[in-house]
This record gives structure tokens, C-alpha cells and sequence, in this order.
């Protein structure tokens, strides 16, 4: 759960709004709606952590993992669509990467080598985590989901610079999508999507 208990934001003498308490629960889907300026940003930042109300506590469940798309254009540089999407799995790749340093470290050793058994434990520890997270997969799902957020397989391998701000920001969605927070915060998503794209989001 996330509760916002009795907040308040001030800025100088005005109040932006005040007393103000908020419950999410895990699973729930809350639309935050309003008018230009009322504090929906503010307050989204609020239950992020990324910013502190004059008054009132934030309360957050232990190890709740959240993400944020923000409303303005984020920037992405130095990947292909599919690699950005798919930094979403850092962990995973990070796996990986350490599979293929241990399995080119084990092809340069002989097998009377003292380490030898170390390493090849290791390398078996790191494969057997590597399936057990579905890692085998992940490239699929990064797929699917640049599918459903309107991307074609030709786009897979462009750099991501070479997209305008819109599709950057469907890239960046893509990302948080994969990577499965207990929290989404989205701000105003619906901005740079199409109906195929919404439908998609919605399900």
C-alpha cells in the first residue's frame, strides 16, 4: 500500500491543496483527475518519493517497487529500440553477460585447472537463475509489448534518436511495462498513444 496521510503543499503563502489523504492498494487502478494546475503532478511526485509535501506523512509498503512515466517528453540516446526495451531486464542481463564471461573463461581453462570447478559451479548457479527468471524470454516480451505500443518489427533495430518525442515516450512506457512495478504511475499516457495502442495499454 501507498497512503499519503493529511498532506499539504505550500508554496510561500498559498496552498496548493492541504489535508489531503490518498490509499492505494496493491492491484488497484485509480484515474487522478483535474484541472490544469490543481497539483496532479505534484501529487504523483508526491507518492513517488520525489517530492516532500510541507506537511503530512508518505507511508509505502517494504521493497514496493514503482515506476513513473512523466507527462513531459523524456530523451533516450545510444540504443536500438529493442535494446532500450529490453534495459528493462537489467538484472537478467546481467546474467547473461556474467554466463557468457564464465563460459569463455571455462573454453581458455583445462579441466585439471584449480579454479576449474569454482568457475563451472558459478556458471552452473548463473544459468540455472537465468531460467528460473524467464530469461530466455525476454526478448519475446520486449517484442510483444513494442507490438502493442505501435511499434513494427523494422523499428527493432533503429536508433532510438531517430524517433520523434511521441514515440519515445511509447518507448519509455514499453520499459516501464516490462519491467513490472508494484506502482505505475502514469501521467497522462494517453497523450502520444493511438486507440490500438490504448486497447493495448488497457489490457
Amino acid at each position: 500500500m501507498i497512503s499519503l496521510s493529511n498532506i499539504s503543499v505550500r508554496f510561500g503563502e498559498d496552498y496548493l491543496f492541504r489535508n489531503l489523504t490518498w490509499n492505494i492498494g496493491l492491484g488497484e487502478r485509480v484515474a487522478l483527475v483535474g484541472p490544469n494546475g490543481a497539483g496532479k503532478s505534484t501529487l504523483f511526485k508526491i507518492g513517488m518519493g520525489q517530492f516532500s509535501p510541507t506537511e503530512g506523512q508518505v507511508i509505502k509498503t517494504r521493497r514496493a517497487r514503482l515506476g513513473y512515466l512523466p507527462q513531459e517528453e523524456v530523451v533516450l540516446v545510444g540504443r536500438t529500440v529493442l535494446d532500450e526495451a529490453m534495459s528493462a531486464f537489467g538484472d537478467r542481463l546481467a546474467l547473461k553477460d556474467e554466463a557468457e564471461d564464465l563460459s569463455a573463461l571455462l573454453s581458455d581453462m583445462s579441466s585439471d585447472d584449480p579454479e576449474y570447478s569454482g568457475v563451472l559451479e558459478r556458471y552452473g548457479e548463473v544459468m540455472a537463475l537465468f531460467e528460473q527468471s524467464d530469461g530466455y524470454q525476454i526478448e519475446s516480451k520486449a517484442k510483444e509489448v513494442l507490438q502493442g505500443l505501435g511499434f513494427s518489427s523494422h523499428d527493432y533495430h533503429k536508433r532510438v534518436e531517430s524517433f520523434s518525442g511521441g514515440w519515445q515516450m511509447r518507448l519509455a512506457l514499453a520499459k516501464l511495462l516490462l519491467a513490472e512495478p508494484s506502482y505505475l504511475f502514469l501521467d497522462e499516457p494517453t497523450n502520444h498513444l493511438d486507440i490500438e495502442a490504448m486497447d493495448f495499454l488497457e489490457s
